[in-house]
């Protein structure tokens, strides 16, 4: 399905906050909660950005830890004290009892460098650089959930606030309608089963205004799971300029597969898996290392004497498993890498089915709301006729409760249908990587 974005939809989002002001009735003050001041909060403190920041830190320092394989290792031991020894060459000088006692110190310094180990240690360093932008992109994504949450508890609170004033309106309306039926039933000018349609329709909006405020309790606890705290001002209709977004599904499909971040971190994990096992490949060969190294004792000779070592070597290294450990490990990281490889087709399909559910969901949305439109205006000139009615005697005041009820049903729909609108263009907007907030990668590396 091909779905355009054209200028009356455009104009549907952009001029929502008037839309939304005028529903809930809120004055603008000085002091506000924007979706922005909100965003920023949560991103500057919500633990998992702070806990995908410190995972991309520790993914940095694992490149320089796999790199210092390229350089020397020093290595340097010593020890002093006092030994016994009983050997040919203690009994051969010794004409008491053939042992010896001495004072004894030793040490040894030595410098190696790994020659060749069939570059086993430059896979190792390009896993470790896949693996940092893997979570570099992880770290995104989690800014972009963050972002997402907490624009949409931010949403679901307007819609909640402005469902609460209509509701609280409402009852009101309805209380002041029972009590004249009352006062008419008192004066005989009505019969106890109006009085109890009434009392019915006065329930319905009390179990509405119930309903909105236990509605608002949720997407309160919302907004402080997002952005840790309450909201510190009044709110408003946040908005946004659909012309971002691409005019097509399939552009907004593309646009979600190529820049979402999820998918971004599954290949850099798959490229990871792939140079592990290019360096465990590297094991089955032998190494090859250079020693420089001195060494130094001092004893009496009555146990061995004084002695020096000095060595430059060229050494090689061939460890191999009897037990089939290589093959294994090598198999193991085979399997590993077409794993990530699944991850990535697997994610590509969820995004996919994501941004099509999001589309779909904003274009129902907007033709839900555009019928509810009418249908709350036709309510609206229904309870006017009905005021003009009971004004000449026409109608009694139960009718003009029935049709109030309408207007309010269908006002609750329209702001539902409003803002459910809302939601789904920020949703898709979050799949295709629409961004207002800049990324902070300060540790990002050079």
């Amino acid at each position: 399905m091909k779905f355009k974005f054209d200028e009356t939809m455009r104009k549907k989002i952009l001029t929502a906050s008037l839309a939304g002001l005028l529903l809930t009735g809120m004055p603008m003050t000085a002091q506000a909660e924007t979706l922005e001041t909100a965003v920023s909060s949560a991103l500057s403190s919500h633990p998992s950005i702070m806990a995908a920041r410190a995972r991309h830190g520790a993914a940095k320092e694992s490149i320089t830890e796999e790199k210092s394989a390229y350089y020397p290792t020093a290595n340097a031991t010593a020890s002093f004290g006092r030994v016994f020894s009983d050997n040919t060459t203690t009994r051969g000088l010794s004409t008491q009892r053939g042992t010896g006692y001495s004072w004894y110190g030793d040490g040894r310094v030595a410098l190696n460098q790994t020659l060749y180990d069939w570059s086993a240690t430059g896979h190792r360093v390009m896993s470790a650089k896949e693996r940092y932008k893997s979570s570099g992109f992880l770290f995104e994504d989690r800014q972009s959930a963050i972002e997402f949450q907490t624009t949409q508890s931010y949403v679901q609170l307007v819609r909640a606030e402005a469902l609460k004033a209509q509701a609280i309106t409402h009852l009101s309306a309805m209380n002041t309608y029972k009590n004249r039926v009352q006062t008419a039933v008192n004066n005989g000018g009505a019969d106890r089963s109006e009085l109890s349609r009434a009392q019915d329709l006065v329930s319905l909006a009390d179990n509405a205004r119930a309903q909105v405020d236990a509605d608002f309790d949720i997407a309160q606890a919302g907004f402080m799971e997002a952005v840790g705290r309450l909201p510190e001002g009044d709110l408003f209709d946040p908005t946004f300029d659909l012309g971002t977004l691409p005019d097509v599904l399939d552009d907004a499909i593309h646009a979600a597969l190529n820049s979402h971040p999820q998918i971004n971190a599954a290949k850099r994990d798959a490229n990871s898996a792939f140079y592990e096992k290019k360096a465990e490949d590297a094991n089955l060969y032998p190494t090859f290392d250079a020693e420089l190294s001195y060494s130094e004792k001092d004893q009496k000779d009555l146990i061995g004497g004084e002695s020096k070592d000095a060595r430059a070597l060229v050494k090689m290294n061939w460890d191999m498993s009897l037990g089939g450990g290589e093959k294994a490990a090598r198999r193991r990281l085979r399997y590993q890498h077409r794993e990530a490889d699944l991850i990535v087709e697997d994610l590509s399909r969820t995004v996919e089915r994501d941004v099509k559910v999001a589309w779909t969901s904003f274009y129902l949305a907007s033709k839900q709301k555009s019928n509810e439109a009418e249908r709350l205006s036709a309510a609206k000139k229904t309870l006017s006729t009905y005021k003009e009615q009971y004004e000449g005697g026409q109608k009694k005041i139960l009718d003009l409760m029935t049709a109030k009820a309408q207007v309010f049903a269908a006002n609750q729909a329209y702001t539902n249908l409003l803002y459910r609108e809302m939601d789904a263009a920020y949703a898709l907007r979050s799949l295709v990587g629409v961004k207002d907030m800049p990324s902070d990668m300060s540790d990002q590396e050079g």
